[in-house]
């Protein structure tokens, strides 16, 4: 494998347009966190089948859920990213209790 199929391998190839330009033009109305949570949704979703099976969809299902959360908290009250990363933490830290 040269440099450049490590780069851009065939799972990302093998459609009619690069999938990064795919990824592009669907977060490109968003802004922050969301337009990375999304591109890594649609990135693990399409490879799924072709690198990882399984593993890669659990990926796509976190940066997911984690989207679901950050948007159910924006809509609760308006925090900064910093105070939702810091509840984040704190919930995390509960949970391993």
């Amino acid at each position: 494998m040269d440099k450049h199929e490590n780069i851009n391998p065939e799972y990302y190839s093998r459609y009619k347009e690069p999938i990064i330009k795919f990824i592009q033009w669907v977060v490109e109305p968003l802004q922050g966190i969301e337009a990375v949570c999304v591109g890594h949704i649609l990135r693990y979703t399409v490879r799924y089948f072709y690198k990882n099976g399984t593993e890669d969809l659990y990926k796509a299902r976190w940066y997911l859920d984690y989207l679901i959360e950050y948007r159910n908290a924006k809509e609760d009250s308006p925090k900064t990213l910093e105070e939702f990363m810091i509840d984040k933490q704190l919930d995390e830290f509960h949970d391993e209790e």
